[in-house]
């Protein structure tokens, strides 16, 4: 059944369904169930709104709304997108990944800093939306961004409706002999949640030798890599 036509037997049984008792509620909601093929929760919620707003149903159906919310437009969005690009390049390249909190009170203290090196652009609304932004705001924000993903990656969906991530990867790569071809690869250890500050450690392998480099740090961001990269190579003896 149609939205339009199920939102008609709704204001349709409306009334009967008002003054029904607990067993004649539940037998109309049965009826609808199996006529609509809505669930019991949305036809419960529908039925107040036909009791308490039935002429916003009625809308409806004749066509002046498009759905029951209280805007049909959608809530205004207050930040442009460009600031959850500027929120995503910081956290990436310039923050520790950290808590939405830590990351505010970073550009807040670094303001001047990240303006100087183009980071931040030097508009006035820009730096006063990255000024006032919450940290709520900041976590809703970044956590869209990695729910859309990357062009590239692709995010099948598996059984349970549960996301898996495949990169691409080099399966066969022509080596030159003897040592120093290295191959290395990163663990996170959040216990599978990614929200707040939490450890990462880097694993390089020698293929020829079995030459073992190990190290650790806290950040995510490409500085962090870098130097935690320079660090196991001071201690590679080839």
């Amino acid at each position: 059944m149609s939205r339009k036509g199920t939102y008609e037997l709704v204001l349709r049984r409306a009334e009967d369904y008002r003054k029904a008792s607990r067993q004649g509620r539940s037998e109309i909601l049965d009826s609808l169930e199996r006529d609509t093929g809505y669930d019991r929760k949305t036809l419960i919620r529908l039925m107040k709104k036909a009791r308490l707003e039935p002429e916003r149903l009625r809308n409806v159906i004749g066509g002046k709304a498009k759905s029951l919310g209280h805007d049909a437009r959608g809530r205004p969005r207050k930040y442009p997108p460009v600031i959850g690009d500027i929120l995503w390049d910081i956290r990436e390249n310039y923050s520790p990944r950290s808590s939405p909190l830590l990351l505010c009170s970073y550009i807040r203290k670094n303001m001047d800093k990240l303006v100087q090196a183009k980071v931040i652009p030097p508009d006035p609304e820009v730096k006063g939306y990255l000024m006032d932004i919450s940290p709520s705001t900041v976590y809703r924000l970044l956590s869209h961004r990695e729910r859309i993903g990357w062009p590239w990656l692709v995010i099948p969906r598996g059984k349970g409706g549960r996301r898996r991530k495949r990169f691409p990867y080099a399966v066969d790569v022509q080596r030159e002999p003897g040592p120093g071809n290295v191959q290395a690869d990163t663990a996170e250890h959040c216990g599978g949640n990614h929200a707040g500050n939490f450890g990462r450690t880097l694993t390089i392998v020698d293929l020829e030798v079995g030459w073992v480099l190990l190290s650790a740090t806290l950040g995510a961001s490409a500085r962090d890599f870098k130097e935690m990269i320079s660090r196991s190579f001071q201690r590679y003896p080839v």
